[in-house]
């Protein structure tokens, strides 16, 4: 079994006096161009450089 995460869930709550649709809308934009949520729903590859200076 691998040490991450599962599923990662979350709520979008809002309070607005918007049309519904208008708010549908923008949150499906920012769904689409999230780099988080791109970057946790795809296989990202990893990159740690190690850096170690002496005193």
């Amino acid at each position: 079994m691998r040490p991450g995460f599962l599923e990662i869930r979350y709520t979008i709550a809002l309070e607005s006096s918007s049309p519904a649709d208008r708010i549908a809308a923008l949150v499906d934009h920012v769904e689409r161009v999230c780099p988080v949520k791109d970057t946790l729903g795809g296989v990202a590859v990893l990159a740690r450089p190690l850096q170690i200076h002496a005193s």
